[in-house]
């Protein structure tokens, strides 16, 4: 009898190994831009460092031309991709009515996107954000204009939690 539960038992962690070998493990997958548009020019962008005297931006910078509920990231539908949202250095020039920003491979690159931002530039034409203190959309808030940026305010400086595209 004990040799047939031995057997069994040995069996049974035979399978259970086979099974977690099966089952994949989190990939992290990091992103710096979330822009659907052609023209990156056009993308609201979220700036590590505030503007300068002219209202302008050079920094490292995250890009985006959608609502994202948490700046931290997202886990992918089936849960076997978790993307962490980042700043990033694209050579990007984005348009606004204070002149050209442009996103620079500077200290911040790699640094994570939540509570980290000092400014944006809305280069989106068509379109104002909402930056919030708050994921998912709540508590303190800041809206950019399409084609305007400056640096968030002192409530949401580095307490940045979410955004949403007004449009």
């Amino acid at each position: 009898m004990n040799r047939r539960l031995a057997a069994a038992l040995t069996t049974g962690a035979a399978a259970l190994a086979t099974v977690a070998s099966i089952v994949p493990a989190h990939a992290i997958e990091y992103k710096s831009d979330t822009c659907e548009y052609g023209d990156k020019s056009y993308c609201f962008a979220i700036f590590y460092n505030s503007t300068n005297a002219g209202g302008v931006s050079t920094s490292p910078c995250y890009l985006s031309s959608m609502s994202i509920d948490d700046h931290y990231g997202v886990n992918s539908p089936n849960g076997n991709i978790i993307t962490l949202y980042q700043f990033g250095y694209s050579g990007q020039w984005i348009r606004s009515n204070l002149g050209g920003s442009h996103c620079e491979n500077a200290p911040g690159s790699g640094q994570a996107l939540k509570n980290n931002a000092a400014s944006v530039v809305n280069g989106d034409a068509w379109a104002s954000y909402t930056v919030f203190y708050n994921s998912n959309f709540n508590g303190t808030a800041q809206t950019f204009s399409p084609n305007s940026g400056g640096n968030l305010i002192s409530k949401l400086h580095n307490n940045n939690a979410s955004h949403r595209r007004n449009g």
